[in-house]
């Protein structure tokens, strides 16, 4: 480094910016712009809405199915089930002219939801069990089955197939939720979710908030190593500051999007060990503040 450069360092106040720090003014911006146009078109990652088909019997229901909530630690999925009459099935009030059952049927459960004979048709909530791995976050996936029957039932109990399409509306959960219909019969369809995901958006970010978790880890490794070794002066400033490190990991890590359980692979493979640089790194400042504390009393009483 030259004299001019050091005196220069040594100085730091308002100047102008010279042709080259211009440069690299204009070189972070367009990284930054283009960061902002990838966050943008991955925003909100969702498969295309199908449309429930026509009923073609006298009377039938269509179903839109939307996922509305996931629960990784039980790793339920809530889905919105949004039903609507078709045909004889209501009066001109929009009230039930008959008792229905919807029968769903997942990998774990059977849940019945009935329309009452004389009711409004209302949405209707349900939970469904996926299979999948927390461990992997943020690149987890699920996946599960569910099927969907419906039939009319008479005053005297018997009941009758009644015709369903199913359709659905793109998730509102931060989930990639692909949806995969096939019709059995006319009053069954079975619904799968292949490979349900989290969207790129909250990949992404959560790779940016490993990163910080990185950088606050490396920033203080660095600085208790450049204490111990005697290359910068430690004082009980410094070490407050490397605690004030420490709580920000911790809350970066209570930040990262959908709130992973603890003991999944991030907490394994780095945020333990960021703990662990972090908690190195106050002990070799204590340290060195002990030694250099000591070295300038002995001078001054010499």
């Amino acid at each position: 480094m030259t004299t001019n450069a050091t005196n220069w360092l040594k100085s730091p106040g308002p100047h102008k910016l010279s042709g080259k720090q211009w440069g690299g003014v204009a070189i972070a911006l367009t990284i930054f712009a283009g960061l902002w146009l990838a966050a943008m078109n991955s925003y909100s990652d969702q498969p295309t809405v199908v449309t429930a088909a026509p009923i073609n019997a006298q009377d039938g229901l269509q179903i839109t199915a939307r996922a509305s909530s996931f629960n990784t630690t039980t790793e339920d999925l809530g889905v919105l089930l949004q039903i609507r009459a078709q045909g004889g099935l209501t009066d001109e009030r929009g009230l039930l002219l008959e008792n229905i059952n919807l029968r769903i049927v997942d990998d774990q459960n059977t849940q019945v939801i009935r329309l009452v004979k004389g009711d409004p048709i209302s949405a209707k909530s349900l939970d469904l069990q996926l299979d999948g791995d927390i461990f992997a976050y943020p690149f987890d996936k699920y996946s599960g089955q569910f099927a969907i029957d419906a039939e009319k039932v008479s005053a005297d109990g018997s009941s009758q197939p009644l015709e369903i399409s199913v359709g659905t509306k793109r998730a509102e959960t931060g989930w990639y939720t692909p949806f995969k219909l096939n019709q059995i019969a006319p009053n069954e369809i079975q619904i799968a979710i292949p490979s349900m995901h989290r969207e790129r958006f909250h990949i992404m970010f959560a790779i940016m908030m490993t990163l910080l978790l990185l950088l606050l880890a490396s920033i203080s490794v660095i600085v208790g190593f450049l204490c111990i070794t005697n290359r910068r002066a430690s004082e009980p400033s410094l070490i407050s500051w490397l605690g004030g490190i420490m709580i920000a990991m911790t809350l970066t890590r209570r930040l990262m999007p959908g709130d992973p359980p603890l003991g999944c692979a991030l907490d394994v493979q780095l945020f333990s060990w960021a703990l662990i640089f972090g908690i190195t790194a106050i002990a070799l400042a204590m340290v060195a503040w002990v030694r250099q504390s000591r070295a300038k009393l002995e001078a001054d009483s010499v």
